[in-house]
């Protein structure tokens, strides 16, 4: 059956092969661009949009030139190499890396120097389709990586589907490669009439859709994560919001119960915040409360959790911390928050921030509780002037 479905593969027409494959990829290239016109804030797809589109040119120039010498198959295959390295750059920008704006120009140059020297030359297609396939195996591998190394829970996720798709082509010019090492010389004539490339490009036609797709699922799984992120965070301070922070308290807390380790929660409140937003208007206001949150974001740790509570009220979770360690923390934030100098209009002001510090020690490793003892720290810190922050066991005390 495997025989017999190769005979049927190999007897397709090799331009018919070709066409087809191009016009997918041209059209899969119009895709990816329209799809970046409302993909908001989400890099790499101009540049997935520009490689669809110059792969897809290389396959059309490529038929338009296959009765005619080798050589003049090179502005094809170059434009190939080219879009590969757009792909790179496009899998960089969309992980927020830096893209290297030349790196396309020079596979594709290095392509164009190697079917120069071999071709036109040294008369030597072998050895140009060699030089070819390792460049478009290294473009291949490299993607690939570039999709592994910047994605977590890789085989879950779309990165790790369209990492393997890389994979499989660069195992396809692997083949190529080695193929080529061991055919007959005599077959080189005739590249149309070259088995194996048949294949190449019938396999690399149907990989090449799978991979603008795989790009698409990309997309998808990147907007959808942006979405519950939006749906988690406070818009104005990246901050969990108060509904996500709750929910997040309660496995934070069956988690310290597991592991048997304490659970501290900090409390603040701006002081006279209202006052900030009569005197000088909300935007001014905004400005402190994402002062504040830039501070508390710079000092936390990665496990713990940090939300808005309120409209000028925020609350931190500290997993394995004492109220010794949390009341330390709110210390650092309320001298920062009050080092702040800000300026409206030629006006300078300065804000404080009162806070109030509970761990399960005293108020028991429950999240309702914990917030009601760090609530009445804070209470006593307003009460007792304000810019300062209370541990509960002070309260008890009194």
């Amino acid at each position: 059956m495997g025989n017999g479905l190769l005979t049927v593969l190999l007897g397709l027409d090799f331009k018919t092969l070709i066409f087809t494959a191009a016009l997918l990829t041209l059209m899969l290239s119009g895709l990816l661009a329209f799809a970046r016109l409302h993909a908001d804030g989400i890099q790499g797809l101009g540049y997935w949009a520009m490689g669809n589109f110059a792969i897809g040119l290389g396959m059309m120039a490529i038929l338009g030139q296959l009765e005619n010498r080798p050589a003049y198959l090179i502005p094809g295959i170059a434009l190939i190499a080219l879009g590969n390295g757009l792909y790179i750059n496009g899998i960089q920008a969309f992980f927020g890396n830096r893209s290297r704006h030349l790196m396309p120009i020079f596979l594709a140059a290095s392509i164009v120097a190697i079917d120069v020297f071999f071709v036109m030359h040294g008369k030597n297609v072998r050895l140009a389709i060699l030089g070819n396939s390792l460049i478009y195996l290294a473009t291949n591998t490299g993607c690939a990586y570039l999709l592994l190394r910047n994605s977590r829970y890789i085989w879950r996720s779309p990165y790790g589907f369209t990492a393997c798709l890389f994979l499989i082509m660069a195992l396809l010019m692997a083949a190529r490669a080695f193929v080529v090492l061991t055919l007959d010389p005599a077959l080189f004539a005739a590249i149309d009439k070259w088995p194996v490339n048949k294949l190449i490009f019938l396999w690399g036609g149907a990989f090449q859709l799978c991979i603008a797709f795989g790009f698409m699922l990309m997309l998808n799984y990147r907007m959808a994560e942006k979405l519950r992120s939006s749906a988690a965070h406070d818009w104005l301070t990246g901050a969990l919001n108060r509904r996500y922070l709750e929910d997040s308290a309660l496995g934070m807390e069956a988690n310290c119960k597991r592991v048997n380790v304490g659970l501290a929660v900090l409390l603040f409140d701006l002081d006279h915040f209202k006052t900030v937003n009569d005197r000088f208007g909300h935007p001014v206001g905004d400005e402190v409360i994402k002062c504040f949150a830039r501070i508390v974001q710079s000092v936390t740790r990665a496990g713990d959790l940090f939300g808005r509570y309120g409209g000028e009220e925020f609350c931190v979770l500290l997993p394995n911390a004492s109220e010794h360690d949390a009341r330390e923390l709110a210390e650092r934030i309320r001298t920062a928050f009050a080092n702040e100098i800000f300026t409206f209009k030629g006006t300078v002001f300065k804000c404080t921030v009162s806070g109030g510090a509970s761990e399960s020690t005293l108020a028991g490793l429950d999240f309702d509780q914990l917030i009601a003892a760090a609530d009445k720290a804070l209470y006593h810190s307003k009460k007792s002037g304000r810019d300062r922050t209370t541990a509960y066991s002070t309260v008890i005390h009194e």
